[in-house]
């Protein structure tokens, strides 16, 4: 159906769900925004609609968004009934929707279809996952598809995994700004919590559930497809062990769950596969814990979550958190990067080049590739040499922005939905992961300009 006429710039799928009603909200608040400070007065506003299988939440939601946009510069958004279990309402959908933002999860169970009505639509698509099976899968089964048909596919454009990504990814550009190449980046997150606690919903211990069941399909899935190994540069950067005080972060550390390490995994083989300009690094990602006392129940409620699902330990419910709640929350997530300054890879490639001995008596220069038996580059010679020499340049790059479950991800899922539409010339086809994506539009822009700030806090 290439070529045909859509009538809907944007569909948000599953707009009466829990996080699907705030991700309406935040939707109308940005595109009033950018329809009133739009330097061409005549621009079109957006075209917009509001979908699930609930005719009747539906209309509510409508009358809600009426009364609201009757003195807006946003329009009021179309209805259209789509259910997962009736392929051909999805097929309505996305043949009217330019950009699908699906809010329908657990993704594992309900993703798959509405990524094919987008494929067979031609309709580009991003989501609020952070479910790892689900993103890879998709990935190795339609990346290809997506290609020869010129949609682009990005699943985790909420705060499970774009901060990380992307914060991944502007540190590496801000190593480049120095003139150095990235050798390790170490990511710490870190939930600040407010005096009214946090409670999350029930859907997200759905996802984290089918998650933790499903992490031998992961294992094989990888094994299943022949990606690119993500060459290490400098160093092997050493993990630090689980429950760890790190003075530099002020906390207990324990490796990172949850989908991001994946995600920015992917994007270093697709950039990898893309012959992009962004280099590799070796990166490990922690959760830093406050209190002993914080971890030692986070280590066994993590053992124990299957159990949570009977019992009301506060930390799940059907009502999701309280606005109260959220507006207390803020996260933030820190990178400490290492790299090698262009001064110091010059007089590696100096030495080698010449046959001297560098930084030991007892190695000597490497002028072949002995498993290939042929000539090897300057820059192949100074990584292999960079391998036993330290880095030279260091800096920390810090995202922070709110609450990150929810309002973190409408604002993420919101602002990539808009920077599809208005930079799509940018942007490849394909299914993609977030950085690799939108690496050369002004997405990091909009992001800061809504809340998510990326800047650089040390050297």
């Amino acid at each position: 159906m290439a070529g045909q006429q859509k009538d809907l710039d944007f569909v948000i799928f599953g707009a009466t769900g829990f996080t699907g009603k705030l991700v309406v909200e935040e939707f109308y608040r940005a595109a009033q925004h950018y329809q009133n400070s739009s330097q061409n007065p005549n621009a079109p506003k957006f075209t917009w609609a509001i979908a699930g299988r609930s005719e009747t939440k539906l209309f509510e939601m409508a009358n809600i968004i009426s009364i609201t946009t009757s003195s807006s510069s946003v329009r009021q958004p179309e209805m259209i009934i789509a259910d997962i279990t009736r392929p051909e309402t999805l097929n309505v959908m996305a043949k009217r929707a330019k950009v699908l933002l699906a809010c329908v999860g657990p993704f594992r169970l309900y993703g798959e279809p509405v990524v094919k009505a987008c494929l067979e639509n031609h309709t580009d698509y991003v989501d609020i996952t952070g479910e790892t099976e689900f993103i890879e899968q998709i990935q190795i089964k339609y990346h290809e598809l997506a290609k020869t048909s010129n949609v682009t596919i990005i699943p985790a454009c909420g705060f499970d995994c774009l901060p990380a990504d992307y914060g991944l990814l502007y540190t590496k550009q801000q190593l480049k700004e120095l003139r150095a190449l990235p050798s390790s980046i170490e990511l710490f997150y870190k939930t600040n919590v407010g005096p009214s606690g946090f409670t999350l919903h029930y859907a997200t211990y759905e996802s984290a559930i089918l998650a933790i069941q499903n992490i031998d399909n992961i294992r094989k899935l990888r094994t299943s497809v022949n990606r690119p190994r993500v060459p290490k540069i400098g160093p092997e950067l050493k993990k630090i062990p689980n429950g760890r005080w790190e003075k530099r972060v002020a906390g207990y550390v324990t490796p990172f769950f949850f989908a991001d390490p994946a995600v920015i995994r992917l994007s270093q083989q697709l950039d990898i596969e893309n012959e992009s300009d962004v280099p590799p690094v070796q990166f490990a990602a922690y959760l830093v814990i406050p209190k002993l006392m914080y971890l030692i129940e986070m280590l066994v409620c993590y053992k124990i979550l299957s159990f949570l699902a009977h019992y009301s330990w506060g930390t799940f419910s059907h009502e999701g958190p309280t606005l109260e709640q959220i507006q207390q929350t803020k996260f933030e997530i820190s990178f400490y990067a290492r790299g090698y300054s262009q001064e110091l890879i010059d007089t590696v490639i100096e030495a080698e080049t010449s046959s001297t001995v560098l930084m030991s008596a007892e190695t000597t220069p490497l002028i072949q590739d002995n498993q290939n038996s042929r000539p090897v580059s300057s820059s192949t010679l100074s990584a292999m040499r960079l391998n036993k020499i330290k880095p030279d340049v260091e800096i920390i790059t810090q995202v922070a922005g709110p609450e990150p479950a929810y309002s973190t991800t409408t604002i993420s899922i919101v602002q990539c939905a808009f920077t599809l539409s208005l930079e799509k010339a940018k942007i490849p086809a394909g299914v993609l992961t977030p950085s690799v994506a939108f690496g050369k539009t002004e997405l990091l822009q909009r992001l800061k300009e809504n809340g998510l700030n990326f800047r650089i806090v040390g050297r």
